[in-house]
This record gives structure tokens, sequence and C-alpha cells, in this order.
């Protein structure tokens, strides 16, 4: 969902401040005076005076909408000096007394809070309390949340649930949501006229992302939009892979000249909705990166960081504008944050980290695969800093054994075992083991072809080349 669906519902934070309840008691007709006071409906008075008014009237009857007013107010400095904490204060007190609307505002704020503020998981925390009260705005994004997995675990089902409450009450957004399941086959078995229903609904109701989807005659789960051609030497997953992050001891092997693909997959990492060519040229000094990320026409130069975990960690600065079917004209801006790579014989893979400067959230799950090449073009192979070991792989099962000695005792021994052009397979831990000639076995499901594996015992260091 664009950009333009988030500030629909963003409005309702920053706008009104929700519907004044009957109350018909005449000692409470100020407070709807200062209510409209506050929406500018009122000059008569000073907003000052306004908020003054309700604060007084709290103290001798608490009131769970007047507080959610005041809890607007103070979040954005309206009749008042601007107060996170006593806005939060007022917004949760507010939705514990039984005004859902106020769990929507705490929401908003804390998931597009600006200055490191932002909080995913506090978001929909007061999301969900709301959409347990039934109300169809905090239904929505519940759901929109569990749906990219902001701030929660990543569910395409339980996000349809909360869809399908909100569009029983005929909210447009989370009819057009469950269009987008359906026709994907998020969360519910992919039924496209089942889909295309619901998004005729949203767009009876006003919404143009649902006339512009509409218009796609296939789901992002299986357009594949901007399909890589490249050599067969490079593997796209079908499903976003693991990635151990690993560095040698020295950076320096990381410098060098590198093309592959990065591929962008939908937000269970189940799919993968785009690939594209990707060249990178970078150097290395101390603990410094430097270079160039291409891919398609753009060429944008970057800083970074290499941390000790294996992760490359990017200049603030560096931005990219990337294809994203749901954003205006399809292309939206994105920072590089960070990037955990596994680096092995001259293969990078790794998953990269991207956050949408148009809609304030991370991006989909991104895998790179680069091979790193010669001054000619030509693949470079890396034996690194591992020695050689001899695996024997069983042909007649899925059994690998390894055979090694170890010069002292070890505190535990981990296998990670890729497919010849770099591709992550499968990690294996195993506990303690002795100095001495040892073995171990792993049961990978590996079809035909070449592996290496990667074994590290302390500071024992092995690779094997498994045939099978």
């Amino acid at each position: 969902m664009n950009k333009k669906t988030a500030l629909t519902s963003l409005a309702l934070v920053v706008g009104l401040f929700g519907s004044m309840p009957s109350y018909g008691e005449e000692n409470k007709t100020e407070w709807r005076l200062a209510v409209d006071i506050l929406k500018g409906k009122d000059t008569s008075q000073s907003k000052e005076w306004a908020v003054q008014r309700l604060e007084q009237a709290q103290q001798a009857e608490p009131d769970a909408f007047v507080k959610n007013v005041l809890g607007i107010a103070y979040l954005h400095g309206i009749g008042t000096t601007a107060d996170t904490a006593r806005a939060v204060m007022n917004l949760e007190q507010a939705g514990g007394m039984g005004y859902a609307m106020a769990y929507h505002n705490l929401g908003m704020y804390y998931k597009y809070a600006d200055g490191g503020r932002q909080d995913f998981a506090k978001a929909y925390a007061a999301f969900r309390k709301g959409a347990e009260m039934g109300h169809p705005s905090n239904c929505y994004n519940c759901g929109f949340m569990l749906y990219k997995g902001l701030g929660c675990t990543q569910d395409y089902a339980a996000a349809v649930t909360f869809f399908q409450k909100a569009a029983d009450l005929d909210h447009p957004a989370s009819l057009f949501m469950l269009g987008l399941s359906y026709r994907n086959g998020y969360g519910v078995e992919a039924d496209t006229a089942i889909g295309n229903a619901y998004l005729r609904q949203a767009a009876a109701l006003g919404l143009a992302d649902a006339t512009e989807e509409l218009l796609n005659e296939e789901p992002e789960s299986r357009a594949k939009e901007n399909v890589a051609v490249l050599s067969d030497d490079m593997e796209t997953p079908d499903v976003m892979p693991t990635i151990v992050p690993y560095l040698p001891a020295d950076n320096r092997v990381l410098g060098g000249n590198y093309r592959g693909l990065l591929v962008t997959y939908d937000w269970s990492g189940g799919n993968v909705i785009s690939e594209r060519p990707l060249a990178v040229n970078m150097s290395v000094v101390r603990d410094s990166v430097f270079g160039r990320w291409i891919q398609a026409n753009d060429t944008i130069p970057f800083a970074a960081v290499v941390g000790n975990n294996g992760t490359i960690h990017f200049n603030d600065s560096i931005e990219a504008t990337l294809y994203d079917r749901y954003a205006t004209d399809f292309f939206s801006r994105y920072r590089f944050e960070n990037l955990d790579l596994n680096y092995r014989g001259g293969f990078i893979t790794g998953q990269l980290r991207l956050y949408s400067l148009s809609e304030k959230e991370p991006e989909r799950p991104m895998y790179v695969c680069l091979q790193k090449l010669d001054g000619e073009g030509n693949a470079v192979a890396e034996s690194g800093e591992y020695a050689r070991i001899m695996a024997y792989a069983d042909p007649h099962s899925n059994r690998v054994v390894f055979k090694f000695e170890l010069s002292n005792d070890v505190p535990s021994v981990n296998v990670s075992l890729y497919t010849r052009t770099g591709l992550h397979f499968g990690s294996y831990s195993f506990g303690e083991m002795a100095a001495g000639v040892n073995s171990l076995t792993i049961t990978p499901d590996l079809d035909e072809g070449y592996y290496v594996a990667y074994l590290s015992a302390g500071e024992h260091k092995f690779q094997a080349i498994i045939v099978k």
C-alpha cells in the first residue's frame, strides 16, 4: 500500500479529534466548545483556554474522550507546549477507559514518530488493544503491522483476520488489503475472483490504490517484475535464505569488483517479486568501505563501516530509488541501512536492509548474491583462510561425514554449507569437541551437484568440497 493510503490514516491523528459524544448534560457544554476551538471551528476563546478548561474538567470528572483530545493537543502542541510524555499518558488512559480511537492515535504516533522515537512494537501493541475492541481503523492497522511484520512476527493469516473484521464494516483500506491477500494467496488460498471483488468494493468507496491494483494483470506473487537475465552461475533462491554473517579476519579481501543479483521477496520471504542485476565495486581500508553500488541504470556511491559481526553499516546519507508497484509512479526512495553478509571463496551472500523514506518503515527482505571478478571480468575463486579437509557424501542417503583433527579442545563446532555459486544452503551447530581426530555427520537434503562446506571449531577453520 502506498503513501496515499498511509496518510489517510495519519490524518486522523493530526486532524480531527474524533466525534464528540452526546452527553446531554449542561455542565459539559464547555467541553464541546473547547473541542471546537482546538479544531479551529470556533474562535470565541483561545486554544490555550480550551486546553486549560479541559484539564480542569478532568480533575473533577475524568472522561475518555476528553483525555484523547488532550493527548492530541499535547502531542502536536495545540494550545499548549508539546509534551510527548503527557500526550502518551492521556492517550493510554483514554484507551483504558474504553475510547478505542485513542489507541489508534497512540499507535500512529509510535509508528511515525521522528527523532528516534519510532517504535513499531509499541505501535502494534496499541493497535492490537484497539482492534480487540472492534474498532475498524485499529483492526486495519493491526492487520497492516502483521502483514509486514512491523513490531511483531510477520503473519499473513493473522493479518487477514483483522482486515476481515474491518472490511465487514466497509473500511476501504481493509477491503483493499483483503483484495491483495486473496490475489496473492497471502494468508488465504489464492482466489483472483474474490480478490478483485474486494478491490472493486474498495474502489467504489473512493480508494484510488484499489483502482490501480485492478489494472495489474498479475499479483505481485506471480508478476516477478524486472527479472534479471544472467548466466546460469547465479541462482535465485525460491525463498529468502538464512544468512549467517561471516567475514575473514582480514577485511581487505572484501575489496574488488563484483557482479550478481539483488532479489526482493514479499514480506514473508516466501515469494520472489523482483530481481535485478547488481554490480558492486568496493575498496576496504581497515574497517571502512568505500565504493559504488550499481543497479539497473543507477550508480550509487557509498561509504560504510564493517562491524565485528559481519554486518556492513551504511552511512545515513546513502539513498536509492527502487521499483515499488504500490508507489506513485512505481518508484520510492529508500535509505541503505545494513547489509548482513557472508564472504566465502570469492562470493558474497547477504541480506540487505532498506528503510522507506516515504512510508517511514523497513522495506521487504532483500537478498544479495555477488561473485568476485578479476581484472578481465572472470570469476575469482579464493581459498581464503580455510584448510582443506575431507568430507564423504553417502550416495544412498543424505548423510555427509566430516573428519578433521583439532590441536586443542573447543567449546563448539559450526558447519555452514553453500552451493557452488555461494548460495547459503544450511547451517549446523555442534557442542564441545576434544583435541585429536574427530568426525561429525550432517544430513542435508542435497540435490546432485557440487557444494562447499566451511567448518569452524574455535581457532580451527576447515573447508571441504562435497560432490553429490
